[in-house]
């Protein structure tokens, strides 16, 4: 692909793709992840040592409405 342009607008159009809707097998490892690094930060950086364990909630998906 050769580019020789790139074009701006004021009322940009922004696409997205959806693959899965959660909770799906990525989400469920990156909730992992999330839920210690927020342990680490609420009980590391912020110092709150009554913290003993963090879980995350799945986002649930929400219907589009068109």
């Amino acid at each position: 692909m050769d580019v020789t342009a790139i074009t701006h607008r004021k009322d940009a159009i922004y696409t997205s793709w959806l693959s899965q809707l959660t909770p799906s097998e990525s989400s469920v490892i990156r909730k992992i992840g999330y839920d210690r690094l927020m342990l680490v930060h609420l009980r590391d950086e912020c110092r709150i040592t009554s913290v003993l364990r963090v879980e995350m909630h799945e986002p649930s998906p929400t219907p589009i409405n068109w």
